[in-house]
């Protein structure tokens, strides 16, 4: 089974904010997210860049993420349902987005999070990934041994 992305979707996407939220939500419709929770969102009082907001009653603390140079988020649709499991799926684009607001349960948002490592690896990956040249290197890892 193969997954692919209809690219011409991408293109048509709307773009939107994004929420990230930690809990588990056995429902997979629309929702009235702008009227009963996009409502409750206020500044944090401790911190300028972050976020408050309630969720079914519970508190949730929130700070807003950029994604990498060249990376763009996408809410993805499966538009029919497969026969069978080994089937090729085709997922369409509904929504695309450049940021984000992450969300911790009880507690405030820090550079710890895993999300925000995992975002972090991006640019790690990048600058390790990125070719070398020992002429644009002065200072090659073998000429920085004394005696050489």
């Amino acid at each position: 089974m193969a997954i692919f992305i209809d690219t011409k979707s991408v293109q048509k996407a709307v773009t939107d904010s994004c929420h990230f939220v930690p809990c588990e939500i056995d429902f997979n419709g629309e929702a009235k997210v702008e009227d009963f929770f996009c409502k409750t969102i206020t500044p944090s009082a401790t911190d300028g860049d972050d976020m408050t907001a309630f969720f079914r009653g519970r508190p949730l603390n929130g700070s807003e993420i950029t994604l990498p140079d060249g990376y763009t988020g996408l809410v993805l649709r499966e538009p029919h349902k497969r026969s069978t499991e080994d089937e090729d799926r085709t997922l369409t684009a509904t929504h695309k987005f450049n940021n984000f607001t992450y969300w911790n349960l009880d507690k405030q948002t820090t550079p710890d999070d895993l999300i925000q490592k995992a975002l972090q690896w991006v640019d790690i990956s990048s600058a390790l990934h990125k070719p070398v040249s020992l002429e644009s290197s002065p200072e090659s890892s073998q000429g920085s041994v004394k005696g050489q």
